[in-house]
């Protein structure tokens, strides 16, 4: 797929070597999030399709994500990652990036660009390493792409691999008529998206928060500074466990007191009827004959 944005979903490449010449294929690299463990579950690994390079990519990739979502905690989900329709021996680290980007992407669910491929590797520190095959790759994804008449596409590399590029005529042409974006920002994009994800967990922390705040419950003053302290932190794991855990222990009391507000609304509302009959007729004139 190169049309809109998905979740859990990336197009990585990979190098077909024969021997004799080697070329550029795409890969279609797809994650689900299942309750679970914080398990990477290497679909090839578990088919016996999975080369030592890439064994060990994947259990770097166990410490990063570890490490960017809460490093002392186990994560309640695990992570199903497969290279679709791929049915040989997949080996090397090249696809860690796209890897981490697509587990990111299932557990946020915040989509991922379908007209962008993506190679490099990362380390332990999310520091993007250089890969091998980097014009090869390139290639093979424009051939693709130029087979279905698709343009607006292109290639994020590792900054590093950029003064390996020895791209044919046609890339280059491709790209100089911004058909074809060869992407030298890797590190950037990561970044960037790394932040958008942390950005939307704490907004989406932030707003679960001010409801608690809004119940105007002084005894949960504590607990909720606690929960600031934890979204400041950006320990979002956490937060979310502590705001769940203050839910729990007082639900009967936080329900009582959603319910008074509730009457204090409609009885505002009845006030605001008597005294303002016309008014309220504008909006609501049907509302009384209503059965709903």
């Amino acid at each position: 797929s190169l049309n809109g944005k998905k979740i859990g979903a990336i197009n990585a490449l990979s190098v077909l070597d024969t021997g004799w010449c080697s070329f550029g294929k795409p890969m279609r690299l797809t994650c689900v999030v299942c309750k679970g463990e914080g398990k990477i579950i290497d679909i090839q690994k578990e088919s016996n399709l999975s080369g030592s390079i890439h064994k060990k990519s994947i259990n770097i990739i166990k410490g990063l994500i570890s490490n960017l979502i809460n490093p002392y905690e186990k994560l309640p989900v695990d992570f199903h990652l497969s290279f679709e329709q791929t049915y040989g021996i997949i080996d090397g680290d090249s696809a860690s990036v796209a890897e981490v980007l697509c587990i990111l992407s299932a557990l946020s669910k915040k989509g991922i660009k379908q007209n962008i491929a993506v190679t490099g590797s990362i380390n332990q520190f999310g520091e993007i390493q250089p890969i091998g095959g980097v014009n090869e790759k390139i290639e093979g994804f424009f051939n693709v792409c130029k087979l279905r008449k698709e343009k607006n596409i292109g290639v994020l590399i590792p900054e590093s691999n950029l003064n390996e590029l020895i791209l044919n005529y046609e890339v280059e042409e491709a790209i100089k008529n911004k058909e074809y974006s060869s992407f030298n920002s890797l590190e950037k994009e990561f970044e960037s998206f790394i932040n958008e994800i942390s950005t939307e967990y704490t907004e989406e922390l932030t707003n679960s928060l001010q409801k608690l705040k809004d119940l105007k419950l002084s005894f949960l003053d504590s607990s909720i500074s606690e929960v600031e302290k934890l979204i400041n932190e950006k320990k979002f794991s956490a937060a979310r466990e502590a705001i769940n855990d203050i839910y729990k222990k007082n639900n009967d009391i936080i329900v009582e007191k959603k319910k008074s507000n509730i009457k204090e609304k409609i009885s505002k509302a009845v006030n605001f009827k008597s005294e303002n009959d016309s008014v309220f007729d504008i909006f609501f004139g049907d509302y009384e004959n209503d059965n709903d």
